[in-house]
């Protein structure tokens, strides 16, 4: 699934986030609501490193930062916002063939997110094992698709929680 345009803007290093968001894996983020997110083009990184080349530094390191928030402030919940009207007029689909309804994206602390997805990860663990005896093996194989979904959140809540809760 790749996600085109959301506003005037091709989302890359987020999409990840987003999609867990819109499938229903991530339900809680760590972070608060009115931090502020930077959400760059690529294009205008690479012209700031393409600009940046044109005139080396004295030193030996250098350091650039492209950011936007300044110009154009944009917060967390102002983007969960967007994202969750995007998808509730353009809502993916599951394996099922059904539409996949998305609800509120909660900001919590990074404890409390980490355990909520452990614990998501751990019962569906618990079930797929279960479901290995008959009758129920047909469960077996989405319980186990759920466990590692459930992991792969669980991993994005470790990666992106200090960028999350970091308010600059």
């Amino acid at each position: 699934i790749e996600i085109q345009n959301i506003g005037k803007m091709s989302l890359k290093v987020a999409d990840p986030l987003i999609i867990a968001y819109a499938s229903r894996g991530l339900t809680h983020l760590p972070g608060r609501a009115d931090n502020p997110i930077d959400l760059v083009p690529v294009d205008c990184v690479a012209n700031a490193c393409v600009a940046a080349a044109a005139h080396p530094a004295p030193e030996r390191t250098r350091v650039i930062s492209v950011t936007s928030s300044a110009r154009n402030p944009l917060t967390l919940g102002e983007l969960a916002g967007h994202t969750r009207a995007y998808f509730r007029r353009h809502p993916l689909v599951g394996r099922d063939g059904r539409e996949i309804r998305i609800g509120e994206l909660r900001f919590t602390s990074r404890a409390r997110a980490l355990a909520w997805s452990r614990g998501r990860e751990q019962l569906l663990g618990v079930g797929a094992r279960a479901a290995a005896m008959p009758p129920a093996r047909r469960a077996q194989t989405a319980l186990r698709r759920n466990s590692r979904l459930a992991g792969r959140v669980r991993r994005m809540v470790e990666i992106y929680a200090p960028y999350t809760e970091l308010s600059c």
